[in-house]
């Protein structure tokens, strides 16, 4: 099991999906995340262009999302979509699993679809994260999904959970949103290598006062 991370703000995700984000919101969003030197900052596809010139030559990672939220887009759109963002400056794309192709159980249809959306990433050396729904899958569904994203070789997998097929070293474990530090040393702990947050500086702080206090108890040992 993962230790404590060395460095927390490498892993943290900062969501401005929001759809009420006006460009100036998304735009201090993306300071914020330059500020903190967060891993990912994921921006509505509309912003991606402004969002890409504002986080240029930083180390965050900016992207998008395609076929949110329950990606019923046709396969044509949805890697069309994922050129459109690779062009515009993504670095990492996030979709949704398609849930009724799921239902009904036309595997072969999802993971076809997910391969080419891959494909399109790692050409460009960008990296794919697949959401899983699980309130909307049954247990054999999410096994077979995770099957999926391995076999396809997606970057990260949403959320973790559940997980009952191990996903080997080349698909890392998203944990999705949380709120606490807590929540986040859980997930880490779990073997999340990416964690999201809506608040991403209380998290920070609360994590480095926390280093702070182990810190001075060695020192009084």
């Amino acid at each position: 099991m993962p230790g404590p991370p060395v460095d927390l703000a490498s892993l943290l995700e900062y969501p401005l999906l929001n759809p009420t984000f006006t460009e100036e919101d998304v735009h201090a969003g993306c300071q914020l995340s330059r500020e903190l030197r967060l891993g990912f900052v994921t921006v509505r596809p509309s912003d991606l262009g402004l969002a890409a010139k504002w986080m240029e030559g930083g180390a965050t990672s900016i992207g998008s999302t395609v076929g949110a939220p329950h990606g019923e887009d046709t396969t044509a759109v949805k890697v069309y979509a994922v050129r459109d963002l690779i062009q515009r400056g993504a670095r990492h794309v996030e979709t949704a699993i398609n849930v009724g192709k799921m239902l009904s159980r036309q595997f072969q249809y999802v993971e076809i679809e997910l391969l080419q959306m891959a494909q399109e990433c790692h050409r460009a050396g960008a990296v794919l994260t697949i959401h899983l729904p699980l309130a909307m899958l049954e247990p054999d569904h999410r096994a077979i999904a995770c099957r999926i994203a391995k076999r396809v070789e997606a970057d990260y997998v949403r959320p973790i959970p559940f997980l009952v097929v191990p996903l080997g070293d080349l698909v890392k474990l998203d944990a999705g949103p949380v709120a606490t530090l807590d929540e986040a040393m859980a997930a880490h702990g779990a073997g999340a290598r990416r964690i999201a947050s809506s608040d991403p500086r209380a998290l920070i702080e609360s994590w480095r006062a926390e280093l702070k206090k182990k810190d001075a108890g060695g020192q009084g040992v």
